[in-house]
């Protein structure tokens, strides 16, 4: 085998390892698809039987239901053993007494009729109840319900007004209170119930009764006959299981399965018959979709065998040349065999030890040349550290200093000031985006406040309205200092005294509320036009009411587009100033 190329190995491998193996195993499934298909036929024919026997069984326990109930209603057996004077009276005990007709509309799906054939002549015929005359006590059934006083018994009823013939519950009905017969009830079941039972199932299927008639079949001209066909005369004596018959010329398999509807009874037979050709055709497809994906697997394993040979054997030959070229000195050399594979795998080790040893040769030039960048960088990284080093404690040191000369020298309203200008530049370095109290954001704006009144004495007094409730509300920062700030250097900008600002805050339909009026010049519609629009506008711009816009959209993006800033104004009555927040922060 070693002096055989690749090639030819791999079309050897595929006729040992492939061809024979598949064969084989495409054998073995093609007989078990078969057996397979034998038994599903049979599985589903057994199914469909089960399937008939429950449905049945409901509806005949629906019948002696019915029977129970009329069994124990001591209104029918007060209505029936009533001995009538007039037919006023009759007719009387007809209206108060209608749970036999309400039973039959109720259940009309699977009830023909209900009838209760009384032996209490001084009634009258009507839809519930039929007077049992010289006919009626000469019938079969009605003598046979009579004999078994009180015992059900399922026959085939020949109605005689419908002049039809329905699967029926017959018995003699006693009453609850007196145990005196009432007289012969008879249930009747749709022959549209029992024909909607087997019309569904895959294959013919027979319900037969005790003296062979059929109740129910798919083939509608089989119902009410009694079976004396020879192909299928046989089935009416069949004991439950699985049966070979001849049936019209071809084999079949009967699924027969018995049950007692009463122990009256004799058994009643629920036969399903499967034929056998019907389960060689699904063999045969079997057989045939085995055959079928079998060839296909043959011609599409043959092929890829065949690309897999040559494209393998042409990659070990380029290898092989590559190899050849690199031992001739040409260190230039560039993988040319893509892939994942070892033949891949194998190109691009060959790849990397070319390109080490051209690696080696610039080694001393590349590393020169990466100390140089890196002596850059680090000078660069120094002079960035010295310009950042500006420490903000020299400015509060410096203003703590000039605050305790101040004060030393007894001006001790400018070392105020300034230890609030300090605590204000001192937060406004130390704070972020982080949430803060809501009283550390009005001692801000206290701060602020008292800085200006500082500056400008006398022109405006502020008041402050909140509950100390809000103190642990936590917040946004600096959304209420720009605000006031505007306030104070736009809106009192031409007041000269009696200036006023307010800032009021409570919560009220889960929105907590804060109001920042003041008493200045105020604004035109103009200019609240023009704000509103700065308000909203997505892109940065440069110029008036960057604060207010600031505070506006970072309430928007932080809390949703349910929150914000509203503004109103009257020119030269004051502004008005309303945040809204989530009322739990």
């Amino acid at each position: 085998m070693n002096n055989v190329n690749i090639r030819n190995k791999l079309l050897f491998s595929y006729i040992l390892v492939v061809l024979l193996p598949v064969l084989l195993i495409g054998l073995v499934l093609t007989l078990s698809m078969m057996e397979m298909a034998t038994e599903r036929a049979m599985y589903e024919a057994s199914n469909s039987v089960d399937r008939v026997y429950g449905r049945l069984n409901e509806t005949f326990k629906l019948a002696n239901d019915l029977f129970g109930q009329f069994n124990m209603d001591t209104n029918l057996e007060r209505t029936v053993m009533t001995r009538y004077q007039t037919v006023n009276e009759v007719l009387d005990a007809y209206s108060g007494y209608s749970a036999i007709m309400n039973c039959t509309r109720y259940y009309s799906r699977e009830i023909e009729d209900i009838k209760l054939y009384t032996y209490n002549e001084t009634m009258l015929g009507s839809g519930q109840f039929i007077i049992a005359d010289g006919d009626i006590y000469g019938q079969t059934w009605f003598e046979q319900a009579r004999i078994l006083n009180g015992g059900v018994y399922w026959q085939m009823f020949n109605n005689p007004i419908r002049n039809s013939k329905h699967l029926s519950l017959t018995t003699q009905l006693k009453g609850a209170i007196q145990l005196k017969p009432l007289g012969v009830l008879v249930i009747s079941i749709k022959q549209s119930c029992l024909t909607s039972i087997v019309i569904d199932e895959p294959y013919e299927t027979i319900l037969l009764d005790d003296k062979g008639i059929v109740l129910a079949a798919k083939k509608v001209e089989l119902v009410n006959k009694k079976l004396d066909m020879e192909d299928l005369k046989i089935l009416s004596d069949m004991p439950s299981g699985i049966h070979e018959i001849i049936y019209g010329d071809k084999k079949v398999k009967a699924i027969v399965r018995t049950f007692l509807p009463s122990t009256n009874n004799k058994e009643f037979r629920i036969v399903s018959l499967v034929p056998l050709d019907a389960i060689t055709d699904k063999v045969t497809k079997s057989f045939m979709l085995g055959f079928l994906i079998m060839m296909i697997s043959f011609v599409m394993a043959a092929v890829l065998f065949i690309f897999f040979a040559n494209s393998i054997s042409k990659r070990v030959k380029r290898i092989s040349e590559d190899m050849h070229t690199v031992t001739l000195g040409n260190f230039d050399f560039l993988p040319s065999i893509e892939g994942n594979d070892e033949i891949g795998q194998l190109s691009r080790d060959l790849g990397v030890m070319v390109k080490s040893i051209n690696d080696l040769i610039k080694e001393v030039y590349v590393v020169n040349m990466q100390k140089n960048q890196l002596a850059i960088r680090q000078r660069e990284i120094k002079l960035k550290i010295l310009a950042s080093q500006i420490n903000p404690h020299f400015l509060f040191n410096a203003l703590e200093a000039i605050r305790m000369r101040a004060y030393c020298n007894g001006d001790e309203e400018v070392a105020e000031v300034i230890m609030l200008l300090g605590k204000i530049m001192r937060r406004n370095l130390e704070i972020g985006n982080e949430l803060v109290f809501f009283h550390e954001e009005v001692n801000l704006i206290k701060a602020y406040l008292d800085i200006q009144k500082f500056r400008y004495r006398n022109r405006f007094n502020y008041t402050l309205n909140y509950s100390r409730a809000l103190d642990n509300y936590k917040m946004l920062p600096f959304i209420i200092q720009p605000i006031i700030e505007n306030a104070v250097v736009h809106g009192l900008k031409s007041v000269e005294e009696g200036g006023d600002i307010s800032l009021k805050a409570e919560k009220e339909s889960g929105i907590l509320r804060i109001i920042i009026e003041d008493n200045g010049c105020g604004m035109d519609e103009e200019q609240m036009r023009y704000i509103a629009d700065s308000l909203n506008e997505v892109e940065d711009s440069v110029g008036q009411h960057i604060g207010l816009k600031n505070v506006h959209q970072r309430i928007k993006l932080y809390y949703g587009e349910d929150h914000g800033m509203t503004i109103t104004s009257t020119l030269g009555k004051g502004t008005k100033v309303e945040i809204t927040l989530p009322a739990e922060g």
